[in-house]
């Protein structure tokens, strides 16, 4: 199940989520973790369906020992990756 990641209070939530998992100390951060770290009163279903939406895109990897941000801006590895070239 894909959310939409239009809705507006998913767009704030999913920009807290990023600076979570980015910011953490750890490489893979738990979900109880991320939760801590978004605004108190911010529902669990609010989380997953931010969850869903990173990971559709291709920014996280949702693993059985927690989450890892996997989204990258380096341009090099970009084309590496598209053109299917050895770095």
């Amino acid at each position: 199940m894909t959310a939409k990641c239009d809705y507006p209070v998913l767009k704030k939530t999913l920009k807290a989520v990023e600076r979570a998992i980015k910011s953490s100390e750890n490489l893979i951060v738990t979900r109880k973790d991320v939760l801590k770290a978004l605004p108190a009163g911010t529902k669990r279903s609010t989380l997953e369906a931010a969850l869903d939406c990173l990971e559709g895109r291709g920014w996280i990897l949702d693993g059985r020992k927690g989450l890892v941000w996997i989204r990258s801006s380096n341009a090099r590895l970009k084309k590496a990756i598209t053109e299917g070239l050895e770095v």
